[in-house]
């Protein structure tokens, strides 16, 4: 009376992946970082596959708000949110939109994130699919003015299978 799917899969597939954990170091005055996933690497210009910026007031007076944002976008691709904590093994053929845009606000003396954010990711225009874990904080602390954490997975056979 109450039907249930399984997915299955065959435990023999295996894809060369590439992957890693980064932790990027940015000004977070708007301008836009390219992050090169095969290659681990941020830079403010050349190839990349995600453009990231976050924008937070310079200087901040403790207890004074402040307006922050941040931006994702898949560069000649796509992003799909998924919930937080959820296996993520095969990419879904479709439900991509290009950016992640948050904007929040935030008092002085503290640190502003939207929280760490799992997307399936589409890039060089549906030729690789990967899966991004992604946290971006303005400022961070008083030696790092923004940061970017991310992990992520990136199969570049062309395969939407993740592990």
């Amino acid at each position: 009376n109450e039907p249930v799917v399984f997915r299955m899969w065959s435990t023999n597939l295996h894809e060369p992946l590439i992957g890693g954990q980064e932790a990027f170091q940015i000004v977070p005055d708007g301008r836009p970082y390219l992050i090169d996933l095969t290659n681990g690497t941020i830079s403010e210009s050349g190839p990349g596959d995600l453009r990231v910026w976050i924008r937070a007031a310079a200087q901040m007076v403790r207890g004074e708000t402040y307006d922050w944002s941040c931006e994702v976008n898949a560069v000649n691709g796509g992003l799909l949110e998924q919930q937080q904590g959820v296996p993520m093994y095969r990419a879904p053929a479709e439900g991509y939109v290009p950016s992640f845009k948050f904007q929040g606000r935030l008092k002085g003396g503290q640190r502003g994130s939207p929280g760490e954010r799992s997307f399936y990711v589409r890039l060089k225009d549906g030729q690789q699919y990967g899966a991004i874990s992604i946290e971006l904080w303005a400022p961070y602390n008083k030696q790092i003015p923004g940061l970017i954490r991310l992990a992520y997975t990136i199969n570049p056979s062309g395969s939407r299978l993740l592990r």
